[in-house]
């Protein structure tokens, strides 16, 4: 909720002067509304010269537009200003009308009109506090509209007189950004070049070297020939060495590409590259086929390095009027949980490049930032993008470390947020926080309603390690059963850590181990049908030979998702026959939305299926794509208003709808083992 605050002008100046330099992905809109102060009060013998009506209704003017913008009222808001601007051109909130105004039309998706509003700023309030921010937003838009060379116009003084080097580093991004647009790669190069030179913050560092990275992967030989001898052994030297030596092998020069690969492997020894260029040797050599052209940060960079081939990550229709709606992913890119946040960014990937759009000059770009697992880092990021405007949703993030945090933030922004992690408790957080993502409660109440429902089991137990997710396991398939008037007749708990299960079995069946019989066909008798055993593939293996051990062999193992990998097969498949558990994602649904997916990915990947986070990201992006084509999605709250109303979409991992608290509503798919393979249950 937006609120008011009062500030000195020394504070006021600060604030813009800060809002001017903050952020790699452009500056922070302040969610509060700045006031400006008013004037020292005139002489009494002054005022009694004027209206003593004029300042209040002044006031009350300026403030209606406000009130209607803060609850935005968009088309309300515009008119008021208009009116203030016309009826009180001498006023010293003026600016701030002005600077008001091009943020309505910018959130419109009006991004000619924004822009003639901030020109008007700069143009009659030249000492206006707005004027640092107004400029930035001016440049974007210009950038955004391509305007470059209107943009290069007002960059190119800026960059003789700026000396403050966290605002230069922005400013060369930006010169680089609109250099490139005018299909001047070479000086694109060297402005990005000087940002990565001068970023201190690692995220703009990071931001930089895409981008520079990006350029070099779009000029043709004689360009890069050109940049090879303007870098020696500094950043980027040696990646474009690389990449000169793989175009000349790529035309046909060998002899060249021989020459220049022995330059690169000379100079550059230890190059992140490397493993590419001895690839590369080979195929000059006519040994093998070249290795794909794949530069590690490059692709982080979707708006401007993107392939030469078009993506629909990409801007489609760059000189078209509709406005983009952009889409975030934040991601652990780095750490602990980065293969899973990779896989993710896989899957979303390949959403952005097999949507076709429904609505001609449709278009999104795609944003991938590193959370780290950081919860520091993942704010910094969330902030960064919630004072993009054209950013409409971000997905993400993964891990529970940092969910709370991000989810709290984002609530904080008004920015939506399609998280992905289990953290119980996450879409509770605010009305735009929405869960993409199996719970494991959901799996346990599949598992329960299917045992008692389809199987007619009465009577159930279970064991469970003794932790946070054996225990919510436990409690919830324990409920569920309740509700379906059947019974848990035994429950055992074991610590995490072991590895002999003998005594906990023992105890759920009432076995003896005295009694045991070792002979063929006999079956002890125990007073369940069916064990429950929330746990890894790992503990499933020690556990499950316990059972037939104990010559309990006329039960079924029910279990959740962490049984779905190929390790349960190799390890213990024999034991779980017939087991029955849950999967977010199996391949071998016959639905064409799941086997275009599969298809698809197999052929970006080398014939390798894709899993549930692949499954998971091409979902939430195909979600927001089609939600902002489809249902002309324009800002963050109509987003809200399209995820709340969402009923049953078509996604691969199963047909999405979402709670009024905005947790995923579905039933996910049952599996079995049969022999040596998954099989779903008919």
């Amino acid at each position: 909720m937006k609120s008011f605050f009062h500030a000195s002008a020394f504070q006021l100046v600060a604030l813009a002067f800060l809002a001017f330099t903050l952020s790699c992905a452009g500056p922070i809109l302040p969610q509060k509304k700045v006031i400006v102060i008013q004037p020292q009060p005139e002489p009494l013998s002054k005022k009694l010269t004027k209206r003593p009506v004029q300042e209040p209704e002044r006031q009350r003017l300026f403030h209606e537009a406000e009130q209607a913008e803060n609850q935005a009222l968009y088309p309300e808001a515009l008119e008021k200003y208009h009116a203030f601007l016309k009826t009180y051109p001498s006023s010293p909130l003026t600016g701030q009308a002005r600077f008001s105004i091009g943020q309505i039309r910018e959130r419109l998706g009006q991004p000619e009109l924004a822009t003639a509003a901030y020109q008007e700023l700069l143009l009659k309030n030249p000492g206006s506090i707005f004027v640092p921010e107004a400029r930035y937003r001016l440049l974007i838009l210009l950038i955004k509209t391509s305007r470059y060379d209107e943009a290069m116009e007002v960059l190119s003084p800026l960059l003789h007189e700026t000396t403050d080097p966290e605002k230069l580093d922005r400013l060369y991004l930006l010169a680089g950004e609109a250099e490139a647009g005018r299909q001047h790669r070479t000086q694109a190069l060297s402005y990005f070049t000087r940002a990565y030179n001068l970023a201190e913050d690692l995220n703009d560092k990071f931001e930089a070297r895409a981008r520079v990275l990006g350029t070099i992967l779009k000029m043709p030989l004689k360009e890069l020939v050109q940049a090879r001898s303007e870098f020696r052994q500094e950043f980027p030297a040696g990646h474009i060495s690389y990449i000169t030596a793989y175009r000349y092998f790529r035309e046909g020069h060998r002899r060249e590409a021989q020459l220049e690969l022995n330059y690169f492997l000379k100079t550059f020894s230890g190059h992140e590259l490397a493993g590419q260029a001895g690839a590369l040797q080979r195929a000059i050599q006519g040994l093998g086929p070249p290795p794909p052209l794949i530069i590690p940060g490059a692709q982080l960079a979707e708006k401007t390095a993107a392939p030469p081939e078009k993506k629909p990550s990409e801007t489609i229709g760059a000189t078209s009027t509709y406005p983009s709606s952009d889409l975030a992913c934040l991601m652990p890119l780095s750490g602990s949980a980065s293969k899973y946040g990779h896989k993710v960014v896989k899957g979303l990937r390949l959403a952005f490049k097999l949507y076709v759009p429904q609505t001609e000059d449709f278009k999104s770009n795609l944003i991938v930032l590193d959370s780290g697992g950081d919860p520091d880092q993942t704010i910094q990021a969330l902030d960064r993008l919630a004072s993009q405007t054209e950013v409409l949703a971000v997905i993400g993030p993964l891990t529970t470390k940092v969910a709370e945090f991000a989810a709290t933030r984002a609530e904080e922004l008004s920015l939506p947020m399609l998280t992905l992690t289990q953290k119980e408790g996450i879409p509770q957080v605010g009305r735009h926080i929405f869960r993409l993502f199996l719970t494991p409660e959901a799996q346990a109440r599949a598992v329960a309603g299917y045992a008692v429902q389809i199987l007619g089991f009465t009577r159930l137990a279970i064991l469970h390690p003794e932790d946070d997710y054996g225990k919510k396991m436990r409690d919830t398939f324990w409920d569920e059963i309740n509700r379906l008037r059947a019974e848990i007749v035994g429950v055992q708990p074991y610590d995490p850590n072991t590895t002999d299960f003998s005594e906990q079995i023992r105890k759920l069946s009432g076995v003896n181990k005295v009694e045991r019989k070792v002979e063929a066909g006999h079956a002890a008798e125990v007073n369940f049908e069916a064990v429950f055993l929330p746990d890894g593939y790992k503990a499933v293996a020690m556990i499950a030979p316990q059972f037939t051990y104990h010559d309990i062999t006329t039960i079924r193992l029910l279990g959740t998702t962490l049984w779905h990998t190929p390790h349960l097969l190799t390890t213990a498949a024999r034991y779980v026959q017939k087991s029955i558990f849950p999967t977010s994602f199996y391949p071998g649904v016959e639905q064409p939305e799941v086997q275009r997916f599969v298809k698809a990915f197999r052929q970006e990947n080398e014939g390798q299926d894709p899993g549930r986070f692949e499954a998971y990201g091409f979902d939430a992006g195909t979600l927001l794509l089609t939600l902002m084509d489809k249902n002309q999605v324009f800002s963050r709250q109509d987003l809200i208003k399209a995820l709340s109303n969402l009923t049953n979409f078509p996604g691969v991992t199963g047909s999405i709808t979402f709670t009024p608290e905005g947790e995923l509503k579905t039933e996910p798919a049952l599996l079995t083992v049969i022999g040596q393979k998954f099989k779903l249950v008919q």
